[in-house]
């Protein structure tokens, strides 16, 4: 079955990139998986930032980390359930997966996992890649598996 993957970088994507997941599954009447990433890394970077800025003492506790975590946890299943039950609304059969891990090491196991037929990313995000949009990682993994990358 083909399948169009939507990638949430952070539970701040826009509407609009859920949207054109949604729309992009119902052409092709195939499947939508949201992929949530969690990047463990991330809530270690977001504790040295408040100890950098002088917001919490010079070594937060191991608490604040796992805080962050669970909260990156919630917000990421929210938002993915949130475009299931909207695409499950237009009649696309939808679930969600997590990639947990480096950003661009979870999205790749399961886009090798999946080989969908779309995978669709927000902008926004696409812009923290490299400028020359053919050299990167994702272009390649397309090239190799061979999806369609659309970027809402």
């Amino acid at each position: 079955m083909s399948t169009v993957v939507l990638i949430l970088a952070d539970a701040a994507t826009p509407e609009s990139v859920a949207d054109a997941g949604i729309e992009r599954a119902v052409q092709l009447g195939c499947e939508l998986v949201v992929a949530s990433i969690l990047d463990r890394s991330t809530p270690a970077k977001m504790a040295k930032r408040f100890m950098d800025s002088g917001t919490m003492g010079a070594r937060p506790s191991e608490g604040v980390c796992d805080s962050l975590n669970r909260r990156q946890e919630a917000l990421a299943a929210q938002r993915a359930e949130e475009i299931v039950r909207k695409a499950v609304g237009r009649g696309v059969k939808a679930r969600s997966e997590v990639c947990t891990g480096s950003a661009a090491d979870g999205v790749a196991a399961l886009l090798a996992r999946l080989r969908p037929t779309v995978v669709v990313i927000g902008k926004r995000r696409r812009a923290l890649l490299p400028s020359r949009p053919t050299e990167t990682p994702l272009d390649k993994l397309g090239a190799t598996l061979g999806f369609e990358l659309l970027e809402a």
